[in-house]
């Protein structure tokens, strides 16, 4: 009994010292912001794209079908993203490319609202299929960059559990930006101005690209140094 008690205690510390080591580590923070910008990024697409689509001149109805087409895009972009992933294991560079396209789609989506007396107003229908399907497919490729390198199912839980909770905290804040943009600004034409709010949202994937970016150029850094991943998993400064 005192042996099972000394070898309990034993694990217990090893556990807590993980938990420390997780919390001290720089790359999960910069993964958990980058989650953080991304669900700004989704949940604002959720509640926002039929209010968007209907600036197009049709009902809500017709503006909440017209959401199947982006949801199979992006359904098709993140099963061939993560296939892609899974071949050639660039999961970091991945999601700096991801974050940068729905970036592009940010920018389209601004262009598309400034000119809404236009035909281009069908570019803000575009700009929503390119951050729905680049921003939803941030999610997978993320969680596959944290837990990457790490072996037990303990370790990738505590660095999985800090990225949820904390990042989800983005799915809070990002429609809060279109509701403030949308009743601060006056109207035009009978449809809310959300330019401001594209500008925001694009910077923010922008943001989150560099800290993608960031984390693919220290594990290189460590690859170069000749350290592998199984020695150094994320903790190595």
């Amino acid at each position: 009994m005192p042996y099972l008690r000394q070898l309990t205690a034993g694990a217990a510390l090893v556990l807590f010292g993980w938990q420390i080591r997780a919390l001290k580590d720089p790359e999960q923070w910069a993964c958990t912001l980058c989650f953080c910008l991304t669900t700004m990024q989704t949940y604002t697409v959720s509640f926002y794209a039929p209010t968007l689509v209907q600036q197009l001149g049709f009902t809500l109805g017709e503006a909440n079908l017209l959401m199947i087409p982006s949801a199979l895009v992006t359904f098709g972009y993140i099963i061939g993203i993560t296939r892609l992933s899974d071949r050639t294991l660039l999961r970091s560079k991945l999601v700096v490319v991801s974050q940068l396209l729905a970036s592009v789609g940010y920018a389209v989506l601004l262009i598309g609202d400034w000119y809404l007396d236009s035909s281009a107003r069908w570019l803000l229908y575009i700009g929503l299929v390119f951050v729905s399907a680049f921003s939803n497919a941030t999610i997978p490729l993320l969680a596959a960059t944290i837990t990457d390198p790490l072996e037990s199912d303990s370790d990738m839980a505590m660095y999985m559990a800090c990225m949820a909770t904390i990042g989800n905290l983005g799915g809070v804040l990002g429609p809060q930006v279109y509701g403030v943009a949308g009743s601060a600004v006056p109207e035009r034409n009978g449809a809310a101005d959300y330019r401001r709010a594209h500008a925001f949202m694009g910077a923010v994937a922008l943001l989150g690209a560099a800290l993608a970016g960031w984390v693919d150029w220290r594990r290189g850094r460590r690859r170069d140094r000749g350290v592998s991943e199984e020695q150094a998993p994320l903790l190595t400064t």
